[in-house]
């Protein structure tokens, strides 16, 4: 297995129509603009390929250190809705299943197919 480090604001160094599965979990949350990774994964999945999203609440702000040094860890808060539009846009059809802790959604999973 290889490891692979891509910049996620940038187009994803695979070829069109290459996997079968494409997953993110706590993903999202980092990323300004998540127009681009739609694109980019609706471009590598094969058809037929499946997209599995893990989009959870973040309810603390985290702090990653180097060294000596503490920076913040980017977050941006985008609805549900927000990312239904944009699956809905590229997939078409979207499934979303709430992860409950009590009777609190604190995230979900999202199920895409490409056609």
């Amino acid at each position: 297995m290889e490891k692979i480090i891509c910049d996620l604001r940038e187009p994803l160094p695979f070829k069109e129509n290459t996997f079968d599965l494409a997953t993110s979990f706590f993903v999202f949350e980092h990323l300004q603009q998540i127009d681009t990774i739609f694109n980019e994964v609706q471009r590598i999945l094969a058809p037929g390929g499946r997209r599995i999203i893990g989009h959870f609440l973040q309810r603390h702000e985290f702090l990653r250190r180097t060294k000596e040094e503490n920076f913040k860890i980017e977050f941006y808060n985008h609805r549900l809705s927000e990312i239904e539009e944009l699956a809905k846009d590229h997939f078409g059809e979207v499934d979303v299943f709430p992860v409950m802790e009590s009777d609190d959604a604190i995230g979900y999973i999202i199920l895409l197919e490409k056609k």
